[in-house]
């Protein structure tokens, strides 16, 4: 099998796989991807292969994919015919049943990206709207690109009382507010102990960082400019509503989908 953009070999359980394009630092073309495909179609359909290693040649690993091949002007079905195939080999790797190691030198770049930005004149909007650019913006929605979330062990609740050992006493529970003043020099936060009891406690600070749920925030005196104040109201009557099964008109929507 000929390959004119990699150099594919199977030695024993292992498939080496070079990019060799190194005139192009290695860009990844549509040749390229093609032959990408051919490569590792034969290495999941050999049984002797246990992993797959990929490098570049020359003196880069990859300069990313071949921008020079989106030609200026093209339709927008063929722009995104090109991104897809990229996008394929992509998760070719991700998707493999056996596992890819790298060996990584010079540069490393994809997606269009580079960690040395160079001047250039801003694009039309009109060739910005026409580029299909917005069509990529739900690719964050893909299961295959969301972050991880790791949950701690029993439970999310075991953050909270992490930060409650390693802070200790600057947590101070039971504190019910009373009031909150501002001005020019910060923050002064009155409250009481709802346990101990005892004489009225203030603490101040330069900032104050509030999580207090509106509908009891609402009940706090503060000195707070009106609108402010009128965002703490709007919330309280919203919560006030629900708990008499009436829906504010901004929730109409969801109403609607409750009641089918």
């Amino acid at each position: 099998m000929e390959f004119n953009c990699i150099v594919f070999r199977i030695d024993g359980p292992i498939a080496s796989i070079t990019l060799n394009r190194p005139d192009k630092l290695n860009a990844i073309s549509a040749d390229m991807v093609a032959e990408l495909h051919r490569a590792l179609d034969d290495t999941e359909a050999s049984p002797r292969v246990r992993v797959i290693t990929l490098q570049g040649s020359g003196r880069s690993f990859c300069s990313g994919f071949d921008l020079s091949e989106l030609q200026i002007g093209a339709a927008a079905a063929e722009t995104r015919k090109v991104l897809e195939q990229d996008f394929r080999i992509i998760m070719r790797s991700w998707n493999s049943t056996k596992p890819t190691l790298a060996a990584v030198h010079g540069y490393a770049l994809g997606g269009g990206l580079t960690s040395v930005p160079t001047a250039s004149d801003p694009m039309a909007l009109s060739d910005l709207m026409q580029s299909q650019l917005w069509s990529a913006i739900g690719a964050g929605h893909i299961y295959e690109f969301q972050n991880m979330i790791f949950q701690p062990a029993g439970g999310m609740g075991m953050i909270g009382k992490a930060f409650g050992r390693e802070l200790g006493e600057l947590i101070r529970y039971n504190a019910n507010v009373t009031e909150i003043k501002q001005d020019s020099s910060g923050v002064t936060v009155t409250y009481q102990d709802t346990r101990k009891g005892g004489p009225i406690q203030t603490a101040e600070a330069q900032w104050c960082l509030c999580t207090i749920p509106a509908s009891i925030l609402g009940q706090i005196p503060m000195n707070v400019a009106a609108p402010m104040k009128n965002a703490i109201a709007s919330d309280r009557r919203d919560l006030s509503d629900y708990g008499r099964g009436k829906w504010p008109a901004r929730h109409a929507a969801v109403r609607r989908i409750a009641q089918g």
